[in-house]
């Protein structure tokens, strides 16, 4: 299981026991419940920002994202702006006429400019700087809000984030997830974030227990039977590239609905849901962007031109099959045997 070392506390969980026990069970219940509130909303904000359209880029990894102070990141974002915004540790840094916009602390070390100069400083819990005097809180926070060691950027009144946003890559690492290498590995984030309304548990070792690590395993698995594949054609020829089909072995998402979609195709075909075609001696796939079959002509008869054909009324079965093949972008054919180059067009996406 990879990933960082993520924490299950909140800042409550460092508050003085004895304080809770003036609150009645009502207010305690209430306040537990504030979080998953909090996560929901920051949930929402996730779902809008990895469901991109096919033709558009995902988000990138500065993508500013909405926190809301309920969330547990939330929490924990408005104790590190605290910490970071101590009047001694203010002094200090204005002293060294230092800006804000450009603070930024990783590891315990502070990194950022002077105002007006260009050398980029940094300044070390061992230096003579006095850091270490006034950073104590900050350091310990930020390693709590920063499990990935991505680095924090200030965040407070001496800067311009009235909508106290964090960006992408820090908010999903908070919570055990990678930032999406392709759509694939973004759609198995947005379903598992839909389906449970909530971030993923998090194992004693303090690990994600996402499916996303999982898939990022099988999808190189996936990576390298293509590379495999391409390397024993030799010398690169298109017509050779486009007749030889992949069967991936691994467990990845797009395996694994290219086999249900070839299953479904397969069904609809032999079941006569799409008349005029023969399964025993056509060859044929299901076009994803024009939603029909190609059936492909057959040299042997003298045909030189494919056929489109779609059902007459559209049956639950084409319709989970074109959801299927929306999903993947990708065309499908039968017994789950794609070409070469839509294998590379599914993990790419």
């Amino acid at each position: 299981m990879d990933g960082p070392r993520i924490s299950k506390r909140s800042p409550d969980d460092f508050s003085s026991p004895s304080a809770s026990t003036r609150y009645s069970a009502l207010v305690l219940s209430l306040r537990d419940d504030l979080p998953k509130q909090g996560d929901k909303e920051l949930i929402d904000q996730l779902l809008i920002a990895l469901n991109t359209p096919p033709d558009q880029a995902l988000p990138a990894p500065t993508h500013p994202t909405i926190v809301s102070e309920l969330s547990l990141l939330g929490q924990w974002a408005e104790v590190f702006r605290k910490a970071f915004n101590q009047s001694e540790l203010l002094d200090w840094a204005d002293r060294r006429r230092l800006d804000f916009t450009t603070l930024r602390i990783h590891n315990g070390t502070l990194e950022g400019k002077v105002l007006g100069q260009r050398t980029l400083y940094r300044f070390t819990l061992a230096d003579a700087s006095g850091w270490w005097k006034v950073s104590s809180v900050l350091v310990f926070v930020s390693q709590l809000l920063d499990p990935a060691e991505l680095g924090m950027a200030y965040v407070g009144e001496r800067i311009d984030n009235i909508a106290r946003t964090l960006p992408l890559d820090r908010v999903l690492a908070f919570y055990g997830y990678p930032i999406p290498e392709n759509r694939l590995q973004a759609q198995l984030m947005i379903d598992e974030l839909q389906t449970a309304q909530a971030f993923p548990a998090i194992d004693e070792a303090g690990k994600s227990r996402s499916l996303i690590h999982a898939e990022r395993t099988q999808q190189r698995l996936d990576y390298q039977q293509l590379a495999d594949a391409l390397q024993a054609l030799g010398r690169f020829d298109s017509l050779a590239l486009f007749r030889t089909r992949l069967h991936l072995t691994s467990d990845s998402l797009l395996a694994r609905t290219l086999k249900e979609a070839a299953q479904r195709l397969k069904v609809i075909v032999e079941d006569n849901i799409v008349e005029g075609l023969q399964a025993a001696t056509a060859e044929y796939y299901y076009d994803h962007l024009k939603q029909v079959v190609q059936v492909l002509p057959r040299r042997e008869a003298g045909e030189i031109r494919s056929r489109e054909l779609r059902p007459k009324t559209p049956h639950t079965r084409w319709e989970i099959l074109s959801r299927l093949a929306t999903k993947l972008g990708t065309d499908i054919y039968p017994r789950s045997q794609p070409e070469h180059r839509r294998v590379f067009e599914g993990v790419q996406h």
